[in-house]
């Protein structure tokens, strides 16, 4: 069963490659959805897939880009509305 999940990540996230991290592993993984630098230097990224997929999209989070230092991540059960019909997306 599919569900869909936000998570934002802080920490140095921004500049350093880390949505085109989020986006390349989600693609291998088979998720939906988009990430996306927030005004706060956070990024947030918004995925569907099934609980494994989304377990492993969690620990590509933390492991992060070459260039990154994950601090924190808050995950929450999100509604699927913004939510591509395929592919996932880096947003600006």
């Amino acid at each position: 069963m599919n569900e869909t999940r936000r998570y934002t990540v802080s920490g140095l996230v921004q500049g350093v490659w880390y949505r085109r991290h989020v986006s390349d592993a989600a693609i291998r993984i088979g998720l939906t959805g988009w990430v996306r630098n927030t005004h706060d230097g956070k990024v947030e990224a918004l995925a569907k897939g099934n609980s494994e997929q989304l377990g492993q999209l969690l620990a590509d989070l933390w492991e992060g880009s070459p260039m990154s230092k994950v601090e924190s991540i808050d995950s929450q059960q999100a509604d699927d509305s913004d939510v591509p019909a395929q592919g996932f997306e880096i947003r600006w």
